[in-house]
């Protein structure tokens, strides 16, 4: 039986209208852009993976600095995100630094399993679950948000971003879906969106991490003392000028199959790189006739802790001359893959992880009309767990299955692979092994995506959020936006 849901009613549409009126009559007193960028993704049993990244300007920073009433509700979601990471209630991790620009960037992801928690962390609570079922036997979720504002950041010169993902979008309101299964919106007024959930527990979690053992206890006792943690990846930002003809950044190395033009490039356009001056650039163009899966990638052997694990964080692009009706198609692909033994030897991948990125236009915001838009990056995460070795290496690969005369390229920026220092004397916590075997080889699958940040929006004075608050709340005692099934 497929469940159906109730629209929003009149009455909350006209004060979404008047709330937005209302925010673009106010808008002198706004301090200056912020941008956000929030990522969700539902896993079976009620399971989800979450992101958000919020840029704040100089300006919106000083104002939040001298507690100005304009940006409190931007004070109130960052103060949500460092409560669930300072929480036990879901596995969330904060970070918060300041940019060469000047903008504060303040990330933060995790998981959980309840929508409640969910709802709390990035909505304030003001989102509505629903679960249903579709096709007979899937579990389909449901979730709306009302009476957002974009229009208080967009005109301020921010951003908003929402992708929600799932194993199959089956209804929503979204500016697009890709790949069936990603509901985007670009400045929502309101999220409406029904999907299936993806099967199994989000990528590097357990069942048993979610969810506690009975009285509370998590199911692992941790040990006493973490070691310190470093970032073992050299030249992770790619700023170290090229020394070499090859293309290749320094601390790294290249490799490819060979059969097609593979070049490796000192990326320097603006657009192309996330931070800094510099990224590093792969292009696979002319394939030769009838040869299929050519390769191209840099590597990079680091030392490591034996039987540890480290947290990977990369972001990328690919992007080709492909025509739009073309693109996301499969025919172009990014991985990222581990030599356990630390020799640099492409063939001793076992595993190759999907960097599930969308195919961009190759010429960005210089492409003609209108297909000129900006270049984004996105965001890779992954966890990487050591054997009984002192060295591994990690490769990120570009891969185009088909001879076409489509030229790709990929762009890779702000590699880092977090962990024990080399040297850490770790707790035992699993037996020893006499050797790295094909089992240890099979790493965890890759985690979230996020694109680019993108902004967040700018807040009302405390006078005017009361006038809209209490008109919602006079609404809400003659309607329900919804009927319950």
């Amino acid at each position: 039986m497929f469940t159906s849901w109730v629209s929003l009613n009149f009455a909350e549409k006209l004060l979404g209208a008047v709330a937005v009126a209302v925010t673009t009559f106010m808008l002198a007193q706004l301090p200056g852009p912020i941008k956000m960028d929030t990522q969700i993704t539902f896993y079976e049993n009620g399971q989800w993976q979450a992101a958000r990244v919020i840029e704040i300007s100089p300006n919106v920073q000083q104002a939040v600095n001298g507690g100005d009433e304009s940006v409190m509700q931007l004070v109130e979601q960052i103060n949500k995100l460092k409560g669930a990471a300072a929480g036990t209630e879901v596995k969330f991790t904060y970070n918060e630094q300041v940019r060469s620009d000047g903008w504060t960037v303040v990330s933060a992801s995790g998981t959980g399993t309840g929508y409640d928690s969910l709802s709390n962390i990035l909505f304030s609570g003001k989102a509505d679950f629903r679960v249903g079922v579709f096709d007979t036997d899937k579990r389909e979720v449901s979730l709306f948000v009302g009476n957002l504002d974009p229009q208080s950041v967009t005109a301020a010169g921010g951003k908003i971003t929402y992708r929600i993902t799932g194993q199959q979008i089956t209804q929503s309101n979204a500016d697009q879906v890709q790949l069936l299964n990603t509901a985007i919106w670009d400045n929502p007024t309101e999220l409406d969106v029904k999907l299936t959930e993806i099967a199994g527990a989000p990528p590097g979690v357990t069942v048993a991490e979610l969810a506690p053992e009975p009285g509370g206890e998590q199911p692992q006792a941790q040990p006493a003392q973490q070691p310190n943690e470093v970032n073992v990846i050299r030249n992770g930002d790619f700023e170290l000028p090229w020394t070499t003809q090859d293309g290749v950044a320094p601390e790294w190395e290249g490799y490819d199959n060979g059969r097609a033009w593979a070049s490796w490039y000192e990326e320097l356009w603006p657009e192309a790189v996330r931070r800094g001056e510099r990224a590093q650039l792969m292009e696979i163009f002319q394939v030769e006739a009838n040869v299929l899966d050519r390769v191209i990638a840099i590597y990079q052997t680091v030392d490591v802790v034996p039987n540890a694990e480290y947290a990977l964080e990369l972001y990328a692009i690919m992007r080709t001359d492909a025509d739009p009706a073309l693109r996301n198609q499969s025919e172009f692909e990014m991985h990222w893959g581990i030599d356990p033994f630390g020799e640099g030897n492409y063939d001793n991948v076992q595993t190759w992880h999907l960097m599930p990125l969308t195919e961009q236009n190759r010429r960005g915001s210089t492409a003609p009309y209108p297909e000129d838009i900006p270049l984004v990056y996105e965001r890779i995460t992954g966890t990487v767990t050591t054997t009984n070795t002192n060295q591994i290496t990690l490769f990120i690969r570009g891969l185009k299955k088909f001879p076409t005369n489509v030229e790709v390229n990929f762009d890779v920026d702000e590699v880092s692979l977090v962990g024990p220092a080399p040297g850490t004397i770790m707790a035992a916590t699993k037996p020893e092994a006499a050797a790295p075997t094909e089992q240890d080889a099979k790493l965890p699958t890759s985690g979230a995506v996020l694109s680019r940040p993108a902004s967040v929006g700018a807040m009302l004075l405390g006078g005017l959020v009361l006038v809209i608050l209490g008109t919602a709340a006079a609404a809400s005692m003659l309607y329900s936006h919804r009927k319950d099934l």
